[in-house]
């Protein structure tokens, strides 16, 4: 939706397909909780695509399964956002950056684990973001083909279980870039 005030939704379940979106939400205000969100599917949109806001986002148990497409895009949001860790993000075989966020000014947090496979694709961007953490020793990110991570002119805090980078298919630059950041980068 567009322009969402206070807000709780509950108890959804959505199914991905060709190039749509799954969950998109614009220009946030005020307070938003999703609880018990299921997104699943093949389709090579976003499960969840959130831009901009003011607004403070909260999901408690989101549970997002793409094989395709990407699981996570947030841009240009000002507000905080909070990914709580009864959560999880699993691409199994994705063509897209599978969590992308970038030009966001407030606060993101991600306690949720993230399982991410990609192949031509990053699978974490954090690009010109003021505060990222994701804190999750259960997440797992597998690349083929191109940068695996990227982070750039961010403070960002992360920790993952593994990164798996294979490039010798492509002319893949390095597996894990990390450039003009602040924060921590902790591979458990």
């Amino acid at each position: 939706g567009h322009a969402i005030g206070e807000s709780v939704l509950r108890d959804v379940l959505l199914e991905t397909s060709g190039e749509a979106d799954g969950l998109v939400l614009t220009e946030t205000a005020g307070l938003v909780t999703m609880e018990n969100i299921s997104i699943a599917g093949s389709g090579s949109g976003a499960a969840v695509l959130l831009d901009g806001g003011a607004g403070a986002m909260s999901f408690v148990n989101l549970i997002v399964t793409q094989k395709n497409g990407a699981a996570l895009i947030v841009r240009n949001v000002t507000g905080t956002l909070s990914i709580e860790p009864t959560s999880s993000f699993t691409v199994s075989a994705g063509h897209r950056d599978a969590v992308a966020l970038t030009g966001n000014r407030g606060v993101i947090s991600i306690a949720g684990a993230l399982r991410l496979q990609t192949e031509g694709a990053a699978a974490l961007i954090i690009r010109d973001c003021a505060s990222v953490t994701i804190a999750s020793g259960a997440s797992e990110l597998s690349t083929i083909g191109a940068t695996g991570v990227r982070i750039s002119g961010s403070q960002a805090n992360v920790e993952v279980r593994s990164i798996s980078v294979d490039g010798a298919r492509a002319d893949v630059e390095s597996g894990i870039i990390v450039e003009k950041a602040r924060g921590r980068f902790q591979v458990l």
